[in-house]
């Protein structure tokens, strides 16, 4: 009963905000030696400190029954548990337990609640009995025994030594609130240090890093545990999408850090606990009814359980309500739910309206709950108006106590008098008092105001010395009240308000003074102006009496031109019932109408391109005295601009003055030659690309190729920028690519913040520079019936996937063409590539056959070499072939002979 009974305060304590968002931090697990003190760490932090005890519960629980609670008061149920309540301020509320048995070891439970955030924190305890001694019996034994012992001795604590002190990492632990922890056990030195990240999704080659908190602690040995604890994740993650966390932890005994990494389900995204940043919120409708809702804010999944009741005191029961969603941009949702109550139900202090949700990252129900006199209730009275007391002997004094803003409509108003002997007496209608009924109204948001009114005539010997007006509201637990103050026969003018401006249609600027409360009602106002204040300005006054008040109001009104020799202008007033007399002095920084200086517009700015800056001002008077001036900061860098702009008027104490951000000059980057390729001897294309006059520096440029299945693989790339003495930039871009990748497509993109969409080129095998350069074909002389050959020295490509072609006029100039390649008549032998020192290949294209004068003479061959370089083939013709015959090479050789 008494653990119910702290969680329902817990609830409770949930419902106001004192403001700060609580984080609750503490290690998984504690070691501590059996009979030593141990001190259990658990520490928090709220983000709208210092911290305000009054708004903090606390509870420890061991293995499910709670050992102690805080609520501005400790209260422990063991004997040997405590917390030191002085450092609660700094964020300390670790659990204190002397004199520790091993029953003392099990699982801690830290639950704490602040403002309207609670959460729980879980810590194993261990504890170490080092009085347990293992005895072994020991027998007569042979020397050579001890020595074998000894030695295992020694091998044993070799092997420990060296071990020793190494940081033990366990696995990443998911907390309940959404948090991660990594536990790291028995290491020395104390340094160490924890890195998290956050991947999404787990494929991503992105890192987000992520703060963490630490604790650590002491063991007997003297080496130490650590526990950190990463940031929740609100607001970082893609809650509907899985993601990697990632903690590495660096120690001197480590030789590389230890990484670790949390997965979360394909189909489990971040799941996140309702936040309450609010309390319940009420409102009036017509006719009479109360509005309740209830802000639960960034949950993930979408489903949760909401329910509302009404409490009487005497029974509970549902009331119907409607929820609203809405999805934020990382996909996790708000939900607003509403129901409405009749307003008489507000009536009842007892009346209690009580909402309950579940979400599956809750363990149990939460809730929260509003009564009428809960702090929060927006409506209770207030006494805004209060007559002061004048005695006139034989004419009536009439005292009015005005009560604003309140609701339910059941308000009681009861009036007191003070006499000389200071007895406080009640005032009920009779002969001598009058006490109208209360006059109510309706305002505009539904609340009411009313006016208790208290009549009588004093004489010259009259006890009355002071009233008071006293309220009782169902919001009250204690009734409100106001006095008239001791009586007078004179009241000192009050001025509550400040000197209003107003301009009029003729330019001049009309100011009024307001003076309240004071009789009798002769009042003297006067305005002057100057520095001295001698010179007087022409007044109007005029003063208000309203028929059944006793005191008077008076407004004074000026009209000035403008003029700044007139200021300082001063108003005095002065009354016989004040010892001196007042006033206010204004300056032209009074007015009203200061400049409103908006942020400035900056366009893009292009090098060699005009651009128009712009800063809008509003709202000054006069139009004549403003002053702007534009400044440009000295130094940086030459496309480097700081333009501020400074604005000076009359009516403002320091110039107003607006600032850019440093802005770049913006250039775009300029192509100014084609890429360029290059062979490497491992047979891979490398790819330069220059861009020239760009900046700012930063420029991103990516490779890719095409793939099969239309991928688009990055491909390996370096970069080199460099500035030029314009302090404008080049880059030089190169990338290494398998050729075949050219079979398909290679593109290069690149993006710079000058242009409106990245550009980019598309490069084929057909843009290689390296195509086929063929000779002329070498023909030898030709006679019948001998072996021939004819033959093309082809040289200058990459890759070697070239293929040659031998045709052969079908007839004599018929300029018809035929593969000789299923001639036997023909034969064409493979291709031998021979790689050159530039890397690039050559061959020699061969075409051997008999040599025929029937067939061959007067015919022309063609050696056509196509090649992926080339869009077309490229051809050399042999033209018309000359067979000689035998005999009539010998007739020749005979005649050459006998000359």
């Amino acid at each position: 009963m008494k653990h119910l009974s702290f969680l329902l305060l817990l609830f409770l304590h949930q419902t106001f905000p004192a403001g700060g968002v609580l984080k609750l931090v503490a290690p998984t697990f504690h070691r501590a030696r059996m009979g030593s003190d141990v001190l259990i760490p658990c520490t928090f932090t709220i983000d709208k400190p210092p911290v305000d005890t009054g708004q903090l519960a606390l509870s420890w629980r061991f293995q499910e029954r709670e050992v102690l609670t805080y609520n501005n008061k400790m209260n422990s149920t063991h004997p040997r548990a405590s917390i030191n309540t002085a450092r609660i301020k700094d964020g300390d509320v670790s659990l204190y337990i002397s004199n520790t048995t091993i029953s003392d070891g099990g699982i801690y439970t830290c639950s704490m609640s602040y403002s309207v955030e609670r959460q729980d924190k879980e810590i194993r305890l261990d504890i170490d009995d080092l009085s347990v001694k293992h005895r072994v019996a020991v027998g007569v034994a042979s020397f050579v025994t001890v020595l074998l012992a000894a030695a295992a001795i020694f091998l044993v604590y070799h092997r420990r030594h060296k071990k020793r002190n190494i940081p033990r990492v366990q696995e990443i632990t998911r907390c309940g609130d959404g948090t991660f922890s990594l536990d790291v056990g028995r290491f020395a030195p104390k340094d160490i240090s924890f890195s998290w990240h956050l991947i999404q999704p787990p494929s991503s080659t992105e890192k987000q890093q992520l703060e963490s908190t630490l604790i650590m602690s002491e063991n007997q040995d003297g080496t130490f545990n650590a526990t950190s604890t990463c940031d929740n994740l609100r607001g970082k993650v893609n809650v509907s999408q899985p993601y990697t966390i990632q903690a590495a932890v660096t120690h001197p005994r480590l030789k590389q850090p230890v990484c670790k990494e949390w997965t979360s389900d394909l189909q489990d995204g971040y799941k996140l606990r309702p936040i309450v940043t609010r309390p319940l919120q009420l409102s009036l409708c017509d006719p009479g009814e109360v509005l309740c809702s209830l802000n639960l804010e960034s949950f993930y999944p979408k489903h949760i359980d909401i329910s509302w009741s009404c409490d009487t005191g005497q029974s509970q029961k549902d009331i119907s309500s409607q929820e609203k969603y809405l999805e934020n941009p990382d996909q996790s949702y708000n939900a607003e739910s509403a129901c409405k109550i009749p307003g008489d139900s507000l009536k009842d202090p007892e009346f209690k309206v009580i909402v309950r949700w579940k979400h599956e990252t809750m363990e149990d129900w939460e809730s929260r709950e509003l009564c009428v006199r809960d702090p929060g209730f927006p409506w209770r009275p207030n006494i805004t108006d209060m007559s002061p007391l004048i005695i006139l002997p034989n004419q009536q004094t009439r005292l009015k106590c005005t009560v604003s803003g309140y609701f339910p409509d059941v308000l009681t108003v009861m009036w007191f008098m003070k006499n000389a002997r200071q007895e406080t007496i009640p005032v009920s209608n009779g002969s001598k008092y009058e006490i109208p009924e209360i006059s109510r109204e309706k305002m505009s948001d539904n609340t009411y105001t009313c006016t208790s009114t208290l009549c009588f005539t004093p004489t010259s010997n009259s006890e009355e010395k002071e009233f008071i007006c006293r309220v009782s509201h169902p919001s009250l637990e204690e009734p409100i009240e106001r006095s008239t103050g001791l009586a007078r026969t004179k009241v000192s003018p009050t001025v509550t308000e400040p000197i209003k401006f107003s301009l009029c249609g003729s330019g001049d600027v009309l100011c009024s003074l307001y003076v309240s409360k004071f009789y009798p009602k002769d009042i003297n106002i006067t305005w002057t102006s100057g520095r001295d204040q001698i010179n007087k300005i022409k007044s109007v006054e005029k003063c208000i009496k309203i028929s059944d008040e006793t005191t008077c109001n008076a407004i004074s009104e000026c009209r000035i031109k403008w003029d700044q020799s007139l200021f300082p202008l001063q108003v005095t007033w002065n009354h016989e019932s004040m010892e001196e007399p007042e006033y206010k002095e204004l300056r032209i920084t009074d007015f009203p109408w200061i400049p409103t200086v908006g942020e400035i517009s900056v366009p893009a700015l292009y090098v060699g391109s005009e651009c128009t800056m712009q800063c809008d001002i509003n709202n000054y008077y006069p139009d004549n005295n403003l002053t702007v001036t534009w400044i440009k900061e000295k130094g940086g860098q030459r496309l480097m601009v700081s333009p501020n702009i400074r604005v000076e008027h009359p009516s403002l104490k320091p110039p107003i003055e607006r600032r850019t951000e440093r802005l770049h000059v913006m250039a775009a980057p300029v192509m100014v030659s084609p890429i360029q390729f290059l062979l490497s001897k491992s047979g891979n294309v490398e790819c330069f690309l220059q861009l020239n006059k760009f900046s700012p520096e930063d420029i991103t440029i990516k490779w890719t190729s095409t793939g099969k299945q239309n991928e688009d693989p990055i491909l390996y790339d370096q970069k080199a920028v460099t500035e030029q003495s314009d302090s404008l930039y080049s880059t030089v871009n190169w990338c290494k690519i398998p050729w075949r990748q050219f079979l398909r497509s290679v593109t290069v993109t690149w993006h710079h913040v000058s242009l409106d969409e990245p550009e980019h080129r598309e490069l084929h095998i057909t843009d290689f520079p390296w195509r086929p350069v063929l000779g002329e074909i070498e023909i030898e002389a030709l006679r019948d019936g001998t072996e021939s050959k004819l033959q093309c020295k082809i040289s200058g490509y990459f890759p070697n996937a070239l293929t040659v072609t031998w045709l052969k006029e079908k007839e004599k100039e018929s300029n018809e063409w035929v593969n000789v390649k299923n001639d036997p008549h023909y034969k064409i032998p493979d291709l031998q590539h021979e790689k050159q020192q530039d890397h690039t290949y050559s061959c020699t294209a061969r075409l051997d056959f008999t040599a025929s004068y029937e067939s061959d003479d007067g015919a022309a061959f063609i050696c056509m070499v196509e090649h992926p370089s080339q869009e077309g083939p490229i051809e050399r013709s042999t033209g018309p072939l000359q067979v000689n015959k035998i005999n009539e090479l010998c007739a020749l050789n005979q005649r050459k002979n006998t000359k």
